[in-house]
């Protein structure tokens, strides 16, 4: 869900994101860039025979920090991005997004291809997210803001990270079943 007010009416925010992520700063926190796809969908105005297009289309580049809890526990992404505003094949705009994801029940990637919590924690539960953000955007015909809220299903972790396991023969494919968790300190000191 989101709220448009340059048309000051409710729109329905959908994206895509990609990250990719160096090698961390410490322990609990990392740097990454992004990229993004979104569109936001806002009711058509005016009349059935003079329509007044107002959903657009946004690409944005930019970077973040992601920062998590040891074990398993909450974890948060902040991304801040520059990009442009498109209708149809035209770019009609450009500005800035801020968006905060929370991840209440993540653990690390290591833990879930081993299937250390079994297989609805590591490869389901683990890839829900909560997300907020905000757009200043600057088009054609108007200037304002957007801001929009939702959940969202890290497919990263809920599609891939099986097959990741299925491949290496790793956590919930094998004969034996999940391993074991380890402690926190112990999985660092490998």
């Amino acid at each position: 869900m989101a709220y448009s007010a340059p048309y000051a009416v409710s729109a329905l925010h959908v994206g895509f994101d990609a990250e990719i992520q160096p090698p961390h700063l410490s322990k609990r926190v990392a740097a990454f860039l992004f990229t993004s796809i979104d569109g936001i969908f806002i009711p058509d105005a005016g009349t059935p025979a003079a329509p007044v297009e107002r959903s657009y289309s946004s690409i944005v580049i930019g970077g973040g920090l992601f920062v998590h809890s040891p074990g398993i526990g909450p974890a948060v992404s902040l991304h801040l991005g520059l990009g442009l505003l498109t209708r149809g094949n035209d770019v009609v705009g450009g500005g800035f997004s801020f968006v905060a994801n929370v991840y209440p029940y993540y653990f690390s990637i290591t833990d879930a291809i081993e299937c250390q919590r079994g297989p609805f924690a590591s490869y389901l539960a683990s890839s829900v997210f909560m997300w907020t953000g905000g757009r200043l955007d600057v088009a054609n015909e108007s200037r304002g803001g957007l801001v929009s809220f939702g959940v969202g299903l890290d497919i990263s972790r809920s599609v891939l990270l099986p097959l990741i396991a299925y491949a290496l023969k790793k956590g919930c494919s094998t004969p034996g079943g999940p391993k074991p968790a380890r402690d926190e300190e112990e999985r660092y000191e490998e």
